[in-house]
């Protein structure tokens, strides 16, 4: 099975560790053992590109936050230099943050209120209260997946 800690070590020791077995791993999981294991075999041509890498990344750090109550948990990944491997601005569009540290990024994942609270940026200023705006936010998405209620 394979774990946040297996999945951390494959990406700050890229690509020397091998991608761990994901028999029995969620799904979460083993999506991104599949996306590593072709990130591997041909670094410049993910074909998902990098949005899927990282969506998956952000997602297991968010996951594994929570679990854990470690808000700042980080992943240590190559940076954009290390082929296939995403921008900086690209892990700041999900959402993330990213942090240059020698030929690597330390990474974190913002909880919902920041992203929210970045999301909701973007509308008119008549009413600048987040907890406004961010009501106003939550109630339009119920409006438009409902499903997810």
């Amino acid at each position: 099975m394979t774990t946040f800690d297996d999945i951390s070590e494959v990406c700050r020791t890229w690509p020397h560790r091998a991608i761990p077995d994901t028999e029995n791993s969620s799904t979460l999981h083993t999506r991104i053992a599949q996306i590593l294991r072709e990130l591997k075999d041909a670094p410049n041509a993910l074909s998902t590109g990098t949005g899927d890498l990282v969506a998956m990344l952000r997602q297991l750090l968010r996951e594994t936050s929570v679990k854990r109550d470690k808000p700042d948990l980080q992943l240590v990944v190559p940076n954009a230099d290390t082929p296939g491997w995403p921008l900086q601005e690209e892990w700041e569009a999900f959402s993330m943050t990213a942090n240059r540290v020698d030929d690597q990024f330390r990474v974190t994942a913002r909880e919902l209120e920041a992203l929210l609270e970045n999301l909701t940026d973007h509308l008119p200023d008549s009413e600048n209260s987040t907890m406004y705006r961010t009501g106003m936010f939550c109630r339009n998405l119920e409006t438009i997946a409902p499903a997810c209620q």
